[in-house]
Protein backbone atom coordinates (compact mmCIF):
# COMPACT_ATOMS: atom_id res chain seq x y z
CA UNK A 1 0.00 0.00 0.00
CA UNK A 2 2.92 2.74 1.04
CA UNK A 3 4.13 1.33 -2.73
CA UNK A 4 1.35 2.30 -4.26
CA UNK A 5 0.95 5.80 -2.51
CA UNK A 6 4.78 7.05 -3.22
CA UNK A 7 3.66 6.05 -6.82
CA UNK A 8 0.59 7.67 -7.65
CA UNK A 9 2.35 10.76 -5.60
CA UNK A 10 5.19 10.30 -8.04
CA UNK A 11 3.25 9.94 -10.77
CA UNK A 12 1.13 13.14 -9.78
CA UNK A 13 4.20 15.35 -8.80
CA UNK A 14 5.19 14.83 -12.76
CA UNK A 15 2.35 15.17 -14.35
CA UNK A 16 1.80 18.92 -12.56
CA UNK A 17 5.82 19.43 -13.39
CA UNK A 18 4.70 18.76 -17.04
CA UNK A 19 1.34 20.83 -17.17
CA UNK A 20 3.05 23.84 -15.57
CA UNK A 21 5.92 23.60 -18.15
CA UNK A 22 3.48 23.50 -21.16
CA UNK A 23 1.72 26.84 -19.44
CA UNK A 24 5.01 28.53 -19.45
CA UNK A 25 6.37 27.58 -22.63
CA UNK A 26 2.52 28.18 -23.79
CA UNK A 27 2.93 31.95 -21.93
CA UNK A 28 6.52 32.77 -24.48
CA UNK A 29 4.85 31.65 -27.61
CA UNK A 30 3.23 34.26 -29.78
CA UNK A 31 -0.84 34.24 -28.89
CA UNK A 32 -2.18 36.58 -31.62
CA UNK A 33 -1.25 34.72 -35.44
CA UNK A 34 -1.85 36.61 -38.41
CA UNK A 35 -4.41 34.10 -40.21
CA UNK A 36 -5.51 34.47 -43.79
CA UNK A 37 -9.64 35.38 -43.68
CA UNK A 38 -12.41 36.05 -45.99
CA UNK A 39 -12.69 39.96 -47.15
CA UNK A 40 -14.14 41.89 -49.98
CA UNK A 41 -12.65 45.05 -51.68
CA UNK A 42 -9.84 45.62 -49.51
CA UNK A 43 -7.56 47.72 -50.16
CA UNK A 44 -4.31 46.69 -50.66
CA UNK A 45 -0.96 49.08 -50.63
CA UNK A 46 0.55 49.39 -53.83
CA UNK A 47 4.23 49.89 -55.01
CA UNK A 48 5.67 50.12 -58.11
CA UNK A 49 5.42 46.89 -58.89
CA UNK A 50 2.14 46.34 -57.87
CA UNK A 51 -0.52 48.12 -59.31
CA UNK A 52 -3.67 46.46 -57.59
CA UNK A 53 -5.73 48.54 -55.46
CA UNK A 54 -8.27 46.42 -53.80
CA UNK A 55 -8.55 42.63 -53.90
CA UNK A 56 -10.87 40.32 -52.12
CA UNK A 57 -9.50 37.45 -50.35
CA UNK A 58 -10.12 34.30 -48.89
CA UNK A 59 -9.88 32.28 -45.85
CA UNK A 60 -7.56 29.67 -47.93
CA UNK A 61 -4.74 32.72 -48.76
CA UNK A 62 -5.76 33.64 -52.18
CA UNK A 63 -6.72 36.66 -53.57
CA UNK A 64 -8.75 37.94 -56.32
CA UNK A 65 -8.25 41.16 -58.10
CA UNK A 66 -11.38 43.96 -57.55
CA UNK A 67 -9.50 47.08 -59.00
CA UNK A 68 -6.29 48.24 -60.61
CA UNK A 69 -4.54 51.70 -60.55
CA UNK A 70 -4.01 53.52 -64.01
CA UNK A 71 -0.31 53.77 -64.49
CA UNK A 72 1.89 52.71 -67.93
CA UNK A 73 2.74 49.51 -66.73
CA UNK A 74 0.04 47.50 -64.57
CA UNK A 75 1.31 44.55 -62.98
CA UNK A 76 -0.54 41.88 -60.73
CA UNK A 77 1.94 40.43 -58.64
CA UNK A 78 1.87 36.73 -57.57
CA UNK A 79 0.95 37.74 -54.05
CA UNK A 80 -0.22 40.63 -52.27
CA UNK A 81 -0.34 41.75 -48.42
CA UNK A 82 -3.32 42.27 -46.72
CA UNK A 83 -2.94 43.63 -42.85
CA UNK A 84 0.67 41.49 -42.72
CA UNK A 85 -1.09 38.40 -44.48
CA UNK A 86 0.20 37.28 -47.29
CA UNK A 87 -2.36 35.89 -50.45
CA UNK A 88 -1.37 34.63 -53.65
CA UNK A 89 -3.12 36.09 -56.31
CA UNK A 90 -5.02 33.65 -58.21
CA UNK A 91 -7.90 36.17 -60.16
CA UNK A 92 -9.12 38.68 -61.87
CA UNK A 93 -12.79 39.56 -60.77
CA UNK A 94 -15.75 41.55 -62.71
CA UNK A 95 -14.50 45.30 -63.63
CA UNK A 96 -11.12 44.64 -62.87
CA UNK A 97 -9.77 46.76 -65.32
CA UNK A 98 -13.19 48.93 -65.99
CA UNK A 99 -11.83 51.73 -64.93
CA UNK A 100 -8.34 51.66 -67.04
CA UNK A 101 -7.63 54.61 -68.96
CA UNK A 102 -5.13 55.87 -72.29
CA UNK A 103 -2.47 55.93 -69.81
CA UNK A 104 -2.31 52.26 -69.16
CA UNK A 105 0.12 50.82 -72.21
CA UNK A 106 0.47 47.22 -70.66
CA UNK A 107 -0.91 44.99 -68.17
CA UNK A 108 1.24 42.32 -66.75
CA UNK A 109 -0.54 39.25 -65.26
CA UNK A 110 2.00 36.70 -63.00
CA UNK A 111 1.60 32.54 -63.48
CA UNK A 112 -0.57 32.42 -60.39
CA UNK A 113 -3.65 33.71 -62.06
CA UNK A 114 -6.17 30.75 -62.77
CA UNK A 115 -9.22 32.60 -63.68
CA UNK A 116 -10.75 35.78 -65.29
CA UNK A 117 -13.78 36.97 -65.15
CA UNK A 118 -15.72 37.30 -68.54
CA UNK A 119 -16.89 40.74 -67.33
CA UNK A 120 -13.00 42.23 -66.06
CA UNK A 121 -13.28 44.67 -69.07
CA UNK A 122 -16.19 45.61 -68.94
CA UNK A 123 -16.65 49.58 -68.74
CA UNK A 124 -13.71 50.06 -70.24
CA UNK A 125 -13.15 52.12 -73.68
CA UNK A 126 -13.00 50.15 -76.53
CA UNK A 127 -10.20 52.81 -78.43
CA UNK A 128 -7.91 52.22 -74.84
CA UNK A 129 -8.24 48.57 -75.12
CA UNK A 130 -7.01 48.20 -78.70
CA UNK A 131 -3.64 50.14 -78.28
CA UNK A 132 -3.31 47.51 -75.14
CA UNK A 133 -1.03 45.06 -74.58
CA UNK A 134 -1.18 42.57 -72.32
CA UNK A 135 1.82 40.22 -71.69
CA UNK A 136 0.98 36.83 -69.74
CA UNK A 137 3.48 34.74 -67.93
CA UNK A 138 4.09 31.34 -68.85
CA UNK A 139 2.91 28.92 -66.01
CA UNK A 140 0.86 25.61 -66.00
CA UNK A 141 -2.54 27.82 -66.31
CA UNK A 142 -1.38 29.81 -70.01
CA UNK A 143 -4.05 28.88 -71.69
CA UNK A 144 -6.62 28.59 -69.61
CA UNK A 145 -6.17 32.01 -68.74
CA UNK A 146 -5.68 33.50 -72.60
CA UNK A 147 -9.22 31.78 -73.49
CA UNK A 148 -10.05 33.76 -70.73
CA UNK A 149 -8.75 36.54 -71.41
CA UNK A 150 -10.21 36.21 -75.35
CA UNK A 151 -13.59 36.24 -73.61
CA UNK A 152 -13.32 39.10 -71.86
CA UNK A 153 -11.60 41.11 -74.35
CA UNK A 154 -14.51 40.15 -76.77
CA UNK A 155 -17.41 40.76 -74.47
CA UNK A 156 -15.82 44.35 -74.29
CA UNK A 157 -15.84 44.66 -77.80
CA UNK A 158 -12.96 43.73 -79.53
CA UNK A 159 -12.69 41.23 -82.65
CA UNK A 160 -10.46 38.33 -82.51
CA UNK A 161 -7.80 39.73 -85.28
CA UNK A 162 -7.25 42.76 -82.51
CA UNK A 163 -7.53 40.48 -79.50
CA UNK A 164 -4.71 38.70 -81.18
CA UNK A 165 -2.55 41.45 -81.37
CA UNK A 166 -3.06 42.12 -77.97
CA UNK A 167 -2.36 39.15 -75.82
CA UNK A 168 1.49 38.41 -75.46
CA UNK A 169 3.24 34.91 -73.75
CA UNK A 170 5.98 36.42 -71.69
CA UNK A 171 8.86 34.00 -69.70
CA UNK A 172 8.80 35.67 -66.80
Amino acid sequence: MKVMNKVTACALAMALALSSATIAGAATSPTTAKVAEEASNVTVKTSSSNSVSKVNTTEEGTAVVKKVKNAKTVSVPKTVKVNGVTYKVTGIAAKAFSKITKKVKVIKLSKNIKTVNKNAFKGAKKSVLKKLKIKVVKGKNYNKVVKALNKALKKAGLTKKQIKKIIKKVKK
